[in-house]
């Protein structure tokens, strides 16, 4: 984030607020860091594909959201089980530099360094030596955008070590875009895109966690109409509601023997003022305004030829030339109605759910697979979901689950090329239990486990499709209260893979 640009280092509402630091400058003092209810799905999202998967996140928006305080959250967040070497990139870090800096956090002693030859195949070794520890060696690389090629060549090249058919490395990265640049690790590569709007509700909360902080004791100094003003400018972006409050708090005091007016004040007394001058007018010209409407003077109007109006003039505004106050306040309305249908979706689950069931709510739908055929797709559109959903779990390729078959048999037994939901994960099997008897589950309905770091992990998939565009149709049959929960398309290829690590 951008520091602000204020008049003075120590901005003059900390004493009459009693204040210890400027509560709205940015900071990577975790006390000041505010989790709405998307930001920690984000974090839980990414603790999971960190624990639980090899998986390289790439989370990226556009500047003022907040990416470099979440990564900072998700590394306080991280156990011991995990060696962190944090990258703060700009553009003039060179691919030596960062060498030296992954060794050295990742625990390699300098004489080591000064005595190898290689020293890419030295950090290679480390990582092995931690994995071998059952500590996961991970990068978490911010501004990720702004590395050089050779500098993100060095880090893809790291993250396509292989022991065993298991990664060495992981990595979370932040960037601005999309980086196309990393399809080169595309079967590891899992894009989230980081839009946090904040309601006008956590608006209220973030405000008074911030100044709470920074010490502040009482009620919130801003008013209903201030607020509301913060979170229209802002459409929900972090950077601008720090830039907003911090400007609000700088006009607390007034300065002394000047009033100042407010632009509706202005506007109100303008109008008076043009009222009266127009009857001082009117009452001055009179006796010419009398002539010019008299009988005498009518034939010159008569003579007047008609005026046509104007046509109207549409106004066009170019997406383009856009500013991104613009384009905020533009998706703010689609974005603020998604963020309130998910709270409401998301609160009552809050307290009974674990790790993949309040996380899995920002992956894709489906996997990343190659382009659907235009012949497949009018295929499915003209079909009637009823029917889709009906045949998709009574389909003749099904493989019907016996007395005898454990749950990761049937599942090895599925075509791989298939496909299944996944609803939930945990390392207790209760929750996942509990998980079924609340919402009801029947069907195609399975526990599966798999290892995890050493740990059992129990998932539960639910149902068996035979494309992508079957099960998505399918799951639109399912009643409203399951619809809503979060859920996972996997093809049966990977949960087969994921059983037999």
């Amino acid at each position: 984030m951008n520091e602000f640009v204020t008049s003075s280092a120590e901005p003059g509402y900390l004493v009459p607020l009693a204040l210890t630091t400027a509560p709205f400058n940015p900071t990577d003092d975790p006390r000041f860091f505010f989790k709405s209810e998307q930001i920690e799905q984000r974090i839980n999202l990414l603790l999971h594909l960190i624990r639980a998967s090899d998986k390289v996140a790439l989370l990226f928006a556009k500047q003022g959201f907040g990416k470099s305080a979440l990564l900072m959250q998700l590394q306080y967040s991280l156990g011991d089980d995990v060696r962190i070497c944090r990258i703060d990139v700009e553009p003039s870090t060179e691919p030596t530099v960062l060498l030296l800096h992954c060794l050295r956090t990742l625990g390699v002693d300098d004489h080591e360094i000064q005595l190898s030859a290689d020293h890419s195949e030295l950090l290679r070794q480390r990582c092995q030596s931690l994995q071998n520890l059952k500590i996961k060696p991970l990068l978490l690389i911010d501004d990720a955008h702004q590395l050089s090629e050779e500098s993100l060549a060095m880090i893809l090249n790291c993250l396509s070590w292989q022991e065993d058919e298991q990664f060495l490395l992981q990595a979370v990265l932040t960037a601005k875009h999309t980086m196309p640049e990393l399809n080169t690790i595309h079967g590891r590569i899992q894009r989230i895109d980081y839009f946090p709007i904040i309601t006008e509700t956590e608006l209220i909360a973030y405000l008074m966690h911030r100044l709470t902080a920074a010490g502040y004791q009482g009620a919130l100094p801003f008013k209903e109409k201030i607020v509301r003003h913060i979170f229209k400018k802002s459409a929900g972006n972090l950077e601008l509601i720090n830039q907003l409050a911090h400007q609000q708090l700088l006009g607390i005091k007034s300065v002394q023997g000047f009033k100042i007016f407010n632009l509706t004040t202005w506007f109100k007394w303008l109008g008076v003022g043009l009222l009266g001058v127009s009857i001082i007018l009117l009452l001055t010209f009179q006796d010419n305004i009398n002539k010019l409407f008299s009988p005498e003077e009518n034939t010159k109007f008569d003579q007047l030829s008609e005026v046509s109006p104007e046509p109207s003039i549409a106004m066009v505004i170019a997406d383009n030339n856009t500013s991104e106050m613009e384009s905020l306040e533009k998706l703010l309305p689609t974005e603020a109605g998604i963020v309130e249908e998910e709270k409401t979706n998301l609160s009552a689950e809050k307290q009974g759910r674990e790790e993949l069931e309040a996380l899995l709510a920002e992956l894709p739908i489906a996997e990343p697979e190659g382009i659907v055929s235009q012949a497949e797709a009018e295929k499915t559109a003209g079909t009637d979901i009823k029917q889709i959903a009906e045949e998709a779990l009574t389909s003749p390729k099904l493989k019907e689950k016996t007395a005898t078959d454990s749950s990761e048999q049937w599942v090895l037994q599925q075509d791989s090329n298939f496909y299944t939901f996944q609803m939930m994960g945990s390392w207790d099997e209760e929750k996942v239990n509990d998980f079924i008897e609340k919402y009801e589950l029947t069907g195609d309905l399975v526990v599966f486990k798999s290892k995890r770091s050493g740990r059992i992990w129990y998932a539960l998939i639910y149902g068996v499709f035979e494309s992508k565009e079957i099960a998505q149709q399918a799951s639109n049959t399912w009643p409203e209260t399951l619809q809503s929960l979060p859920k996972w398309l996997r093809q049966f290829e990977s949960v087969q893979q994921q059983i037999q690590k």
